[in-house]
């Protein structure tokens, strides 16, 4: 304060920003030396900042030294994949679009992933089937997909229903008359696709309600509309879809694994819907739809929402420090 000038008068947390704080501040040398603590104080919090990451490894509840513990930890990582565990499956889908997001909210509803909307155009037709059959057979087959896909006898884990379909249209047509061969043992060794399995447009009205009450021969436990519940599209009336499922090799649809590996699986797997898309293109013009690809156990959807909560996060706090830096 000047000399003569009489301190403001109040209640004391007054008295004490006019008259001590105020002074303070409005010296040139003092407002320097705050800028420079601020400032070196704003680079260590965004440098901090900028260290943020999803977590990688499930939160222990017990210590590392308790019983239970270890044998969490040797259960966890000392154990190899085996073919019988379950790997998450990845869908590919033909004569489906993107969902309706309408009225989805997770957290109220966690089922409601949207409505389905349909490709009208979709034409299970006999040359749609046959280009779906070879990419099954390339899912099995191709080497490159060896890390990607999980193997199981030798070759990937898919979900095709296209062959027991084809199969049982065979069976129903006379192919097979069953003397030598038991029915299930001829669907797997594939032989029967040397014949005219195609399933003609004008019967799959009649041979789909007997098919669906077949039991499958890849699961012998379940019938066909059980095994195939998500893969195939039949309403009753028509075939409005067609799905190619993939068992993933690296990702389960039981544990959440960080954001940064699942999406590096997740990319691998779009591009595969882009080499259908475009190198393979002829299935979507065989079945006039093209494909998308997807998982139904919502970890790819859970790997979004760990990169929004990143993003978040890092926003959230930058702004709090340009807030309190410039209030200060």
């Amino acid at each position: 304060l000047q000399s003569g000038e009489a301190g403001v008068q109040g209640d004391r947390l007054s008295e004490f920003f006019k008259n001590n704080v105020a002074g303070f501040i409005s010296n040139s040398v003092n407002r320097l030396i705050l800028f420079v603590i601020f400032a070196c104080w704003m680079g260590v919090a965004i440098y901090q900042i900028t260290k943020l990451e999803p977590t990688k490894v499930v939160e222990q509840g017990l210590p590392n030294d308790h019983p239970l513990q270890k044998s969490i930890n040797i259960l966890e990582k000392e154990f190899p994949t085996a073919d019988d565990d379950l790997g998450l499956l990845i869908n590919y889908a033909w004569g489906l679009e993107e969902v309706d997001p309408t009225g989805i909210n997770l957290l109220m509803d966690p089922d409601n992933f949207g409505k389905p909307k349909y490709v009208e155009t979709f034409d299970y037709n006999e040359q749609c089937q046959t280009e779906l059959l070879a990419v099954c057979e390339d899912f099995r087959t191709n080497k490159n997909y060896t890390e990607l896909i999980k193997r199981k006898d030798g070759v990937g884990s898919t979900k095709c229903f296209i062959e027991e379909l084809g199969a049982f249209y065979l069976k129903e047509s006379g192919v097979y008359d069953g003397l030598d061969v038991d029915y299930c043992s001829w669907v797997k060794s594939g032989t029967w696709k040397s014949e005219e399995w195609q399933v003609p447009s004008s019967e799959i009205a009649t041979i789909m309600p007997k098919f669906l009450q077949e039991q499958s021969c890849i699961d012998e436990s379940k019938f066909i509309s059980a095994y195939y519940e998500t893969e195939l599209g039949w309403d009753g009336e028509n075939m409005r879809y067609a799905v190619i499922a993939v068992e993933s090799n690296n990702l389960d649809p039981f544990f959440i694994k960080p954001e940064e590996y699942s999406r590096g699986q997740y990319n691998q797997f779009v591009d595969i819907q882009k080499a259908l898309s475009d190198t393979n293109g002829k299935v979507g013009i065989a079945c006039t739809g093209s494909v998308i690809m997807t998982d139904l156990t919502a970890i790819f959807v859970f790997m979004n929402k760990q990169s929004i909560y990143i993003r978040t996060a890092i926003q959230t706090a930058l702004l709090g420090i340009a807030v309190a830096f410039f209030v200060l």
